[in-house]
Parts: C-alpha cells; sequence; structure tokens
C-alpha cells in the first residue's frame, strides 16, 4: 500500500512541477493501482481502489517478531530478501536442473553448481530487463533448458 501511495505522490508532485499528461509513465508493477485521468494541460492521477483493495485481499497480511529494533519497512524489506532467495534457489532447481546433480566427485558437484548459480544470475538479468521492458516474463517461451 505504501508503495502505491508514494507512487502517487511522486506523480502529483510531477503533475504540480507541470508535466503534461503524455509526459508522465506510471511504473509497471503500479499500473493495475494507479490511472492517468485529466487533460493533457490538466493532467491527475487516480487511485483504483478496488483493485487494490482486491489486491490486499488476495495476499492477506502477516505479522513478523523481531528481536531487532527496527522500523516495520526495515524488516518487511529484509523478509522479502528472504522469499526473493527461496524463489531463486526453487528455480535453480526446478528451472535450472539443479535439483539432482548426477555426478559423484566433489569437484564436479561443485562445477555443476557454479554453472547453476551462474545460469541463475543470468537469468534474474535477463527477467529484470524484461521487465523494465514491461515484457511479460510469466509467458513460457516454448523450450526448457535440458539438465545436465
Amino acid at each position: 500500500i505504501a508503495r502505491v501511495l508514494k507512487s502517487q505522490q511522486d506523480i502529483k508532485a510531477q503533475i504540480i512541477g507541470g508535466k503534461k499528461l503524455s509526459k508522465l509513465k506510471i511504473a509497471s508493477d503500479m499500473k493495475p493501482y494507479l490511472k492517468l485521468t485529466g487533460t493533457e494541460d490538466a493532467p491527475a492521477v487516480e487511485l483504483c481502489t478496488e483493485r487494490l483493495q482486491e489486491s490486499i485481499d488476495r495476499h492477506g497480511f502477516n505479522a513478523i517478531a523481531s528481536s531487532e529494533d527496527l522500523p516495520a519497512e526495515r524488516i518487511s524489506e529484509i523478509y522479502d530478501y528472504r522469499d526473493i532467495s527461496e524463489k531463486q534457489f526453487s528455480a535453480l532447481k526446478s528451472q535450472l536442473g539443479a535439483d539432482v546433480t548426477r555426478v559423484h566427485d566433489d569437484q564436479r558437484i561443485e562445477a555443476k553448481l557454479a554453472i547453476c548459480f551462474i545460469a541463475a544470475v543470468i537469468r534474474t538479468e535477463i527477467e529484470l530487463a524484461c521487465r523494465k521492458l514491461e515484457l511479460d516474463t510469466n509467458k513460457p517461451c516454448g523450450r526448457r533448458i535440458a539438465p545436465f
């Protein structure tokens, strides 16, 4: 919610700064929740409250206890990093063939895991570039990398 509201405030600041409607841009992850309205010379940004509420209802909420004296935003950010690393590990195993080694000596196991790690880094960079270009990262390409 905070990110959506901050994005809305940032766009409002651009409007106050004199930006025209055609020059305003909503980040792709905010498009479901924000809408540009108005005219070219008098733009406005609206919050799509129904869609935001649907997203909140779908995602629910969580509670995190911490022994550290940190603000809730920072604790949530740290937790998100953990979630990201778990998803990366899952992709490493399921999509990049690291679920089984099929090799037996330590040097080959390390080599295979190193290759899988490098592939995961490259895959992530490609995914981030696609997101930046607002391409669909969930659309399968029709081919799967065969495990080695």
